[in-house]
């Protein structure tokens, strides 16, 4: 590390051993989250990390969505430690939104962040079900076109945005569920908050570590470019394709066997619940 700037140095010609061990590599900080499915949480956490890295060139990302089963499991923590790995600090928090005006509080919330030009956003906690017109449009558009809040005239800019949404028992609606994918912790107790992890400075330790996690990514998806790309045709996300085939397929079917990010998306459960479930 020279300064604030990590050091990258990728091999002349990573195979696919040398993608398995990047994995390896990008996952070891998070081997002691509770996971509920630990392959396919595994395949999402990635997802998210490669959609952080590449956010900039795709033209459409999905929501990632992280529920735990109890408060304190370490949801907030993980999107930290996956911002701070790949952009060296936090997304910036967007709180749940009150009262009966959601939605254009919503809208002017998403007007505001995108004019500062914010990267990553991560809806910290939100407790009434994800959704709604504008959360739909902002990820699936390019182009975000509203009125400055204080003016009349429109305003457009682009929708490059990275976001993610945690909370406990976290729930989606309406359109929101093939526009999310979804990862589960539980720690299967009542205070996951007293526990002592083997790394216990966390984000310090991403810190140290942030050239070889970056070299990491970038040597997947280059062994990945040399391998000829292999399945990045195959089990694509509806209205997020290039999504699927950028930042999935390079380990969501070649690295890991198995695709299991892409079909670990949101959708209801029932009417009324509303709640996440794997499909």
């Amino acid at each position: 590390m020279e300064g604030n700037f990590p050091t990258i140095t990728l091999p002349d010609k990573p195979d696919l051993e040398d993608a398995k061990q990047a994995a390896t590599v990008l996952l070891e900080p998070f081997s002691e989250f509770p996971f509920v499915d630990l392959r396919q949480d595994q395949s999402c956490v990635l997802a998210y990390m490669f959609t952080l890295a590449l956010r900039a060139q795709l033209s459409t990302a999905p929501l990632t969505c992280v529920s735990a089963t109890t408060p304190g499991s370490g949801k907030g923590l993980l999107i930290e430690a996956c911002n701070r790995a790949m952009r060296g600090r936090n997304a910036a928090t967007m709180p749940p939104v009150q009262g009966s005006a959601g939605e254009d509080e919503t809208r002017k919330r998403i007007t505001a962040l995108l004019l500062r030009g914010i990267p990553s956003i991560n809806m910290d906690n939100w407790t009434k079900p994800i959704g709604g017109e504008s959360m739909n449009t902002l990820l699936t558009t390019t182009e975000w076109t509203d009125r400055q809040l204080g003016a009349s005239r429109p305003v457009s800019v682009p929708a490059n945005i990275t976001l993610a949404a945690t909370g406990n028992n976290l729930s989606v609606r309406g359109d929101m569920t093939r526009r999310a994918i979804l990862i589960q912790l539980d720690p299967g107790m009542e205070r996951p908050g007293a526990l002592a992890f083997a790394v216990p400075d966390l984000l310090g330790h991403i810190k140290q570590h942030r050239g070889e996690m970056l070299t990491a990514v970038f040597t997947i998806l280059k062994a990945f470019r040399l391998a000829g790309s292999p399945g990045s045709d195959k089990h694509l996300l509806g209205r997020f394709e290039e999504w699927s085939a950028a930042v999935c397929a390079p380990y969501d079917g070649w690295v890991f066997r198995t695709p299991s990010c892409r079909r670990k998306n949101c959708a209801k459960q029932d009417p009324e619940a509303e709640k996440l479930r794997c499909c």
